[in-house]
Order: C-alpha cells, then sequence, then structure tokens
C-alpha cells in the first residue's frame, strides 16, 4: 500500500500485472478454504498435526516448541523475533496502512459502466495515476483519502457454490490509514458506485471488518495492515533485521559461524544463490544484498536462533496467494539440515511461475 511512483510498489504492480497476463488471477472453486483445506490434507498425509485455538506466546513458549530441531514461524516479523530472542528487544519495523472490508449479498452482479470489467474475478478502483497516487499518500500520512483504493472481487460470477440462486457475493476491501477504526461499508459502497452505478440498489446485506477489527481477528494484521509490516526500502529485502549482529550471531541460513570477515556472511550469500538458483526466471534485487557487510544480520527468512525460520508475508516476496515466502524458508531449512529440496518443491515453485 504504497504510492505508485515509489520503486517497491511499481514492482509489485508489474509483478501482479504480469501474472494476470501470463496466466490470469485464478478464483478456487469453493472459496479459499479449499486452498487451506488442500493444505491440511497435504500436511497430513505426510504424518503432520495441526492443533487449532492455541495462541502461541512467544515470552512462554510451550517446551515442544522450544526443543524442536525446526521450528518455522507463519507469524509477523516482530512476534517471530521476540520468541527468538525473548530477553532482548525486537528489532524495530514500520507498519503500513490498513485495510478495511466489506463483504456484500447482492440480488444481481455488479453493474460496471465497462462490460469488459464483468469478466473480472478482481478489479482494482483507484481512477486515474493521479487519483491513486494522492489516495495513497493520505493513507500513508495517516488521512483519509478522498477516494481510496478498492480491491473488489465477486466470485459468484464465476463459481455458482458461492452463493444461492439468485444472489450473489462480493468482497472488497479499502486502503485506510493504520488502525482506523471507520467503518468501511459506505466508503466502499462509494466507490463501487462510481464505477457501477447502481450498485447500491442490488445490496440486500453487508458485513464490515473496520483495520482495527482486522488486527483482532488476526494479531499478525498489525493496525490492519495485511502485508504485516510496509513493504519498503530495506525492511522488505531484510525482513526488519538489517541491525548490527551479536558477537557469535550467526548471520546466515546455512552458515552459523560469527559474523565478522569480509564481504557478506557465506550463510547469507547461500541463502539468496539458493534462492537464485531454483529458476532462471527468477529475479530478485540481489546484488547490493551480496556486497552488504557481514556486521549486518539482514537475511529476511532467518531469526536469531538455530533452526529457526520466517516463513510469513513479513519475507520476500510479500504478501499474496503465491507460497513464495514458505518455498523459499523451505529450501533454506533443508539447505540447513544438509538436504536437497525434494521434487514436489521444485514442482510447486515450477507451477507457480509460468513461461510465457
Amino acid at each position: 500500500m504504497l504510492p505508485p511512483h515509489t520503486p517497491l510498489a511499481l514492482g509489485t504492480a508489474a509483478l501482479l500485472g504480469g501474472t494476470g497476463l501470463l496466466a490470469g488471477w485464478p478464483i478456487p472453486r469453493g472459496g479459499s478454504q479449499a486452498i487451506v483445506d488442500f493444505l491440511v490434507r497435504t500436511l497430513e498425509s505426510l504424518g503432520g498435526t495441526i492443533e487449532c485455538n492455541r495462541r502461541v506466546d512467544p515470552g512462554a513458549l510451550p517446551p515442544e516448541i522450544l526443543s524442536a530441531d525446526l521450528v518455522l514461524w507463519d507469524t509477523d516479523a516482530t512476534t517471530a523475533h521476540l520468541a527468538a530472542r525473548p530477553d532482548t528487544p525486537a528489532p524495530p519495523r514500520r507498519y503500513g496502512p490498513g485495510a478495511a472490508k466489506a463483504d456484500f449479498v447482492t440480488n444481481a452482479p455488479i453493474p460496471w459502466s465497462d462490460p469488459a470489467m464483468r469478466q473480472a474475478g478482481t478489479v482494482h478502483l483507484g481512477g486515474t495515476w493521479s487519483d491513486v497516487s494522492a489516495a495513497e499518500r493520505a493513507i500513508n500520512s495517516g488521512r483519509p483519502a478522498e477516494h481510496p483504493v478498492v480491491l473488489v472481487s465477486q466470485p459468484s460470477l464465476f463459481d455458482s457454490s458461492r452463493a444461492p440462486a439468485g444472489l450473489h457475493t462480493v468482497w472488497a476491501y479499502a486502503h485506510v490509514p493504520f488502525g482506523s477504526r471507520e467503518n468501511p461499508a459506505e466508503i466502499i459502497t462509494r466507490e463501487i458506485e462510481r464505477f457501477a452505478p447502481g450498485f447500491s440498489a442490488t445490496v440486500l446485506d453487508v458485513r464490515t471488518t473496520t483495520a482495527e477489527q482486522l488486527s483482532e481477528y488476526n494479531l499478525n494484521y498489525v493496525g490492519g495492515d495485511i502485508a504485516t509490516g510496509a513493504t519498503r526500502g530495506l525492511q522488505m529485502l531484510t525482513g526488519g533485521s538489517l541491525r548490527k549482529a551479536r558477537a557469535g550471531e550467526s548471520t546466515g541460513a546455512a552458515s552459523l559461524g560469527p559474523a565478522g570477515g569480509p564481504g557478506l556472511d557465506r550463510g547469507l550469500r547461500k541463502s539468496w544463490r539458493s534462492v537464485l538458483s531454483s529458476s532462471t526466471r527468477l529475479r530478485l534485487p540481489v546484488h547490493s544484498l551480496l556486497s552488504w557487510p557481514a556486521r549486518f544480520a539482514a537475511s529476511p527468512w532467518t531469526l536469531p536462533r538455530p533452526g529457526w525460520y520466517l516463513c510469513s508475508a513479513a519475507t520476500p516476496p510479500g504478501p499474496g496467494v503465491h507460497g513464495m515466502a514458505g518455498y523459499i524458508a523451505a529450501r533454506l531449512a533443508l539447505q540447513t539440515m544438509d538436504q536437497p529440496a525434494p521434487s514436489s518443491l521444485r514442482r510447486a515453485y515450477q507451477a507457480m511461475t509460468p513461461c510465457p
């Protein structure tokens, strides 16, 4: 949620746009829960188990986590770092604007003015470049935008299981200031109405979630920031861990040697190179990373405790239903354990990077 003129925002837009052009933005049949169900079945088929309704307190971790050889944290970076070093403050982390969501039940498809939009699974509403830039600057400054950027999807057009016959489901979220308590129903309805006159007349019911409520629903979404941290600058590339390394602390994923010495720690070099070696199609801005001094602990996926990794949206390439943060963390964990990446992991990556 950055102004579009910033470098990382442009990169994200290019990635999302390119993905849409190459393969489209798929809508899972049965809802996003279908993705979760598939992942659960896969884990259980490998002998894994899932325990729900257990809150992990970084200051009072259960013995089974503390004694585990390998722990992957699918949390915000601050929680993971506090768990890894409870006696040390977590690296400072900046958070971005929040998101506020509305779920609508309608009696008709969205009446978009542009007929082409009626065939889109996902629509980004923002107006002109200047409109989007002004809106993002406002919310990044803590001010509500007059016309916020809104992301809209009407999956029931393409998946009949989403709503009873004759009805439709629409979900949308708006970019809002960090921690906003403003009810988004009116804001989102107004913005959709700008591009689809008559939309409000089709709405039968609406359920809303403010940015503040979003952070209560998921503790990782601090202030409603669904990216679990501002996706800008070095924080995006280092996971917020750019700080001076302590004596004897590892700065890489595969090397547990002391910090110091010429160039970047071999573990961090190996971390990025293992990512790059996955496919020649993967392009990451790593050249500057490979020349950073080893006095910095800068690997975004590693935590200051052997065998602990961060695999959430707080690491590159950031938020999105792409699985790459977990893919990279898994590769680094296997590398540390001197295990090759299984063929299933390689196939998963290849499936997510289609050739034009």
